[in-house]
């Protein structure tokens, strides 16, 4: 990630009425090695989406987040792409980000994508 960070998973317990049975939310943080602090963080949220007739499991991102002391420096982009390389890794078909309209305009990481 960063030099003198690394990324830790935190499970998480779900917190969503709309979430099944099972369902296993992971908090992607950058954390600080030398202090131990959460320096930016992301949680990945089980959402079985139905396309038609169809189901499937689809990683949410929520809970984004960095410390204003800690903003500016990369951070929360270093842990969107472990977020989904981590989505990648358990195989989920696709992963999706709900914002704050207009925020992210200018920025290529947050861009709809597919884990595949």
């Amino acid at each position: 990630p960063v030099e003198g960070t690394r990324i830790e998973l935190i499970p998480q317990r779900p917190a969503g009425a709309k979430q099944a049975a099972g369902a296993a939310n992971v908090r992607v943080t950058l954390v600080d090695e030398a202090t131990g602090t959460h320096l930016s963080w992301a949680t990945v949220i089980d959402q079985q989406l139905r396309f038609g007739g169809s189901s499937f499991l689809c990683g949410g991102i929520g809970g984004v987040a960095t410390p204003e002391e800690h903003r500016r420096k990369g951070y929360s982009t270093v842990v969107m792409r472990a977020a989904v390389q981590f989505m990648r890794s358990e195989g989920y078909p696709m992963t999706y980000l709900f914002g704050i309209n207009n925020y992210y305009e200018g920025t290529t990481i947050y861009t709809p994508q597919l884990c595949l």
